[in-house]
């Protein structure tokens, strides 16, 4: 899970959950070179991404450019390696609305990317499929 934080309830939760079904789950904060090369190496099934706005936000336009071309080139190697790309959307725009240009490629490239993106919420996910131009094709409940 990425960006993974102990004390989020949430992924607390979905982890518990995940490893009581046999799954063996890593959370790591961010995705570095170091991980990229690891995760190439010994492939994990899937990367679960959460939110967006940690890999690419910084102060300087510049710099959240960057951030943002590499955080998508480490996402385009994973899917080319079979590794799977889940992205569950606990909010469609970063709170802070900073770079939301970049915020909203970001949103768009990772949709097109992931395998599955995950919605809390019929409401959610129909608010996903209008903003971002989605086919729904199967709901898990």
């Amino acid at each position: 899970m990425v960006p993974f934080s102990s004390l989020n309830p949430y992924q607390k939760l979905l982890s518990q959950h995940l490893e009581e079904l046999g799954v063996q789950v890593e959370g790591v904060k961010r995705i570095s070179y170091s991980l990229a090369g690891k995760y190439l190496k010994n492939k994990p099934d899937i990367i679960h991404l959460h939110w967006l706005h940690p890999f690419f936000l910084e102060k300087s336009m510049v710099k959240s450019t960057l951030r943002l071309i590499t955080f998508l080139s480490k996402l385009i190697i994973f899917r080319i390696a079979g590794i799977k790309i889940i992205w569950t959307t606990h909010n469609l725009n970063a709170h802070d609305n900073q770079n939301l240009l970049l915020d909203r490629l970001c949103t768009f490239v990772v949709t097109r990317l992931a395998h599955a993106v995950i919605a809390h919420c019929q409401a959610a996910e129909c608010e996903i499929a209008t903003k971002l131009g989605l086919k729904i094709k199967t709901r898990y409940l």
